[in-house]
């Protein structure tokens, strides 16, 4: 392998980290699907992630969102379980029929978001999260994982980024712990059928590069950097297909045949349960974006209808948040536009998904027997 292949490979993975990013394969993938027929549109359902708008302003866009029959995916962070301004916020969209997925997150000491090593505190939480909604009678229609490094893992990488890209790969190469990680997906795998039994649906949005991962049958990258994803039974996997990201990594946006390619690989992979995550509308999220992000309606429209065209029945957006800065929610959940060109951005899209495959297999070199369990 060229090295540069591998210092571009990391390049482009950590422009999902840099954007702040936002599955399961029991076997090696499941069976094949095939995309519709040329000329099909398929109903795109729509979930659009809130993360940092107040409760008091979420309940003005419930009214779009109910119109466009889209989910609410709200960020609840822990400390707010049994907080009454939240559940007045759980109660008005049941009312107003719109459906709430709770995107559960930790402090972010305890890692922010579910990985191999806050289990256990994230299993308190979310059990804690489902008793109060039920008790009050708003629970929600699904519970999102969203299976990322920790918070503390994920500033060492960006910070190790000024050391050299060899320091970065050395980094996730010490994350690399076979049997630490499929213990992660055993615990993962308990606390996702504890879920299921309360009657909520559970849901895991990660990075799409676990799907070049889950493809060729190992699980390298995801140990490298502590995600167990596959082998989880979730009812749903979204892959973060994120334009702004991606656009960090080769300076340059991409275009649909991004979300094209990944949308096709990951039904391949995950069959009826994937889904596709776009972003990112405005400029709010937890690390500031350092690339390009959405301005225009048009533009992501033609990035959902090209998810579509690969026979994705549900897409998801992120933000809120944006929406409310980019000219408001109604302009974001009814914007159209013409059908993409095939192919469009086809050479980049080529090349971020070579590198991706190129760093798996870099992080996989030497591991004897330590590679898919």
């Amino acid at each position: 392998m060229v090295v540069r292949t591998t210092v571009h490979g990391v390049c482009v993975l950590l422009a999902s980290l840099a954007a702040g990013c936002e599955t399961p394969v029991t076997a090696r993938a499941d069976a094949a699907v095939a995309p519709p027929d040329v000329g099909v549109v398929t109903p795109v359902a729509l979930g659009v992630y809130s993360e940092f708008v107040p409760p008091s302003q979420v309940r003005g866009a419930l009214g779009a969102l109910a119109a466009r029959r889209a989910t609410l995916q709200l960020a609840i962070p822990a400390a707010r379980v049994g907080d009454p301004e939240l559940l007045g916020l759980l109660r008005e969209a049941r009312g107003a029929g719109v459906p709430v997925r709770a995107w559960l997150l930790l402090e972010r000491s305890e890692g922010y978001w579910p990985n191999e090593g806050n289990l256990t505190r994230y299993r308190e939480a979310a059990l804690a999260l489902l008793d109060w909604t039920a008790r009050e009678g708003v629970s929600p229609e699904a519970l999102i994982f969203d299976v990322e490094p920790a918070y503390a893992y994920t500033l060492e990488l960006r910070r190790t980024w000024s050391q050299g890209l060899g320091a970065v790969l050395e980094r996730m190469r010490g994350h690399r712990d076979p049997a630490a990680f499929r213990a992660s997906v055993a615990a993962m795998t308990e606390l996702v059928e504890a879920v299921r039994a309360r009657g909520v649906r559970p849901v895991c949005v990660t990075y799409p590069q676990v799907v070049d991962d889950a493809l060729d049958g190992d699980d390298d990258l995801q140990d490298a950097l502590d995600l167990p994803v596959r082998g989880v039974p979730w009812d749903e996997v979204s892959f973060m297909v994120y334009q702004t990201g991606f656009a960090e990594g080769v300076r340059a946006w991409i275009g649909p045949g991004l979300v094209g390619a990944y949308a096709r690989d990951a039904r391949r992979a995950f069959g009826e349960r994937a889904v596709i995550a776009l972003g990112q509308i405005g400029d709010a999220g937890i690390f500031p974006p350092a690339g390009p992000v959405y301005t225009d309606p048009a533009v992501l429209s033609q990035d959902i209808a090209a998810a579509s065209d690969e026979g994705m029945r549900r897409v998801e957006l992120y933000s809120l948040d944006g929406m409310f800065s980019q000219g408001g929610v109604p302009r974001w959940l009814g914007a159209t536009s013409p059908r993409p060109e095939p192919g469009e951005g086809s050479a980049l899209v080529i090349l971020v998904r070579s590198l991706a495959r190129s760093l798996d297999a870099e992080l996989g070199a030497g591991r004897g027997d330590a590679g898919a369990p």
